[in-house]
């Protein structure tokens, strides 16, 4: 019927099935009757997109359309089609799927094939739970965005049980701790755990040692959190790195609240390369930073640091640094020996004047002076033949 056809689209007619148009014998008014159609196959037909008149199936329990170059499953498969039980969609290009369809009485759902069945999105969503079917459907996933929901917990995202997570994003949540069971994901790479409520209390009683397991991580963000000083819990990561051969390279630890750091928690840190305490209250530099000479970026801004000692000469690797809104009028002439410097930031530091040995970095291209109590720039500045930003 060219109407029915018209209406659903030709592929999805055609494959309906059971179709129902002669409801009152052959010689009375066809009609459509979509709602007695429970079963469609559009394998392999070239589909591009999943048409909303598919709603119109109101009976529909199981949808077939494997191999084709859909790249959306929209809202409405998951809180307009309650009867649908089986969504085959292997093998498409579906690279987003609306958290309602996660959360559906659907009973087997399978996404194998697509961008999605490794990496997913659900951020912004104001959830406090995970979708009921992201685990049991999803269980390659390697990338997983749950940033700017309502979390209040690491068991509410559901994820542990995705054992191939390798990024894990759980930013712009309510989170206090991070728990031991984290140590079940040892694929993982990447934790962003910024934007929480993490406690330093929190942090100790989550049995952070525990991630020991975690053999591959890389990347910790804890900034933007309530921490006041770094408990000794955190002292296992260097062990993390350790175990799984790829060293701990980025620590995140900006906007914390941080006042105290014991040595004994960066002891067996060995080879970090990006440390960023910017926003804390620290008074000094911790001296194991000292012994990593991997740092490349060392952000210690915004703190209440007077001085650099002369061991900045060991961090001959680095190539940002920035000193920025401390109380340091008078910068260490040993920052001169720092000849793979490329970024330096002196940013509201009370200086009267720049030092000449500025003069001295082959370097740097980007300098910041801003908010100092400068009337003049010293002719060695003029040394510096790679300067492109002041």
């Amino acid at each position: 019927m060219p109407e029915c056809s018209d209406t659903l689209g030709s592929e999805w007619w055609k494959e309906a099935f059971p179709k129902i148009v002669f409801e009152k014998g052959y010689f009375s008014a066809t009609k459509c009757h979509f709602g007695a159609i429970t079963e469609i196959d559009v394998s392999k037909k070239g589909i591009t997109e999943v048409p909303h008149s598919v709603t119109l199936m109101t009976n529909l329990r199981t949808l077939r359309m494997q191999g084709n170059r859909v790249t959306l499953l929209p809202e409405f498969l998951g809180n307009r089609m309650p009867k649908l039980k089986t969504l085959e969609a292997s093998d498409n290009r579906i690279d987003h799927v609306h958290h309602s369809i996660l959360d559906s009485n659907i009973e087997k759902l399978s996404l194998k094939g697509n961008p999605v069945y490794s990496r997913l999105s659900l951020a912004g969503l104001n959830l406090t739970k995970a979708p009921r079917l992201m685990r049991r459907d999803l269980p390659q996933l390697t990338h997983l965005n749950l940033s700017h929901n309502r979390f209040s917990s690491i068991e509410a995202m559901d994820t542990l049980g995705l054992l191939q997570l390798q990024v894990l994003d759980i930013s712009h949540n309510r989170v206090t701790e991070l728990p031991e069971s984290l140590s079940r994901l040892r694929l993982l790479q990447r934790l962003n755990a910024s934007h929480n409520r993490l406690t330093s209390r929190g942090l100790l009683s989550s049995a952070l040692p525990l991630l020991e397991g975690v053999v591959s991580l890389k990347m910790i963000d804890i900034s933007h959190n309530l921490l006041t000083q770094l408990t000794p819990v955190l002292n296992r990561f260097p062990e993390v790195s350790r175990v799984g051969g790829n060293p701990l390279q980025s620590i995140n630890w900006a906007f914390s609240r941080i006042r105290v750091v014991r040595e004994d928690i960066l002891e067996q840190l060995s080879c970090v390369t990006t440390v960023d305490f910017y926003g804390n209250q620290l008074t000094s530099i911790p001296n194991k930073i000292w012994d990593w000479s991997c740092i490349t970026h060392l952000d210690i801004g915004f703190n209440h640091i007077p001085s650099i000692p002369d061991d900045i000469m060991r961090l001959q690797n680095l190539k940002l640094l920035n000193l920025g809104w401390n109380p340091m009028p008078i910068i260490n002439p040993k920052l001169a020996e720092l000849k793979n410097l490329e970024r330096l930031a002196m940013m509201n530091l009370t200086m009267t004047e720049v030092p000449k040995w500025i003069g001295m970095l082959p370097k740097v291209f980007e300098l910041y002076l801003d908010e100092n109590y400068l009337t003049s720039l010293p002719k060695e500045l003029g040394n510096v033949t790679t300067l492109k930003e002041l």
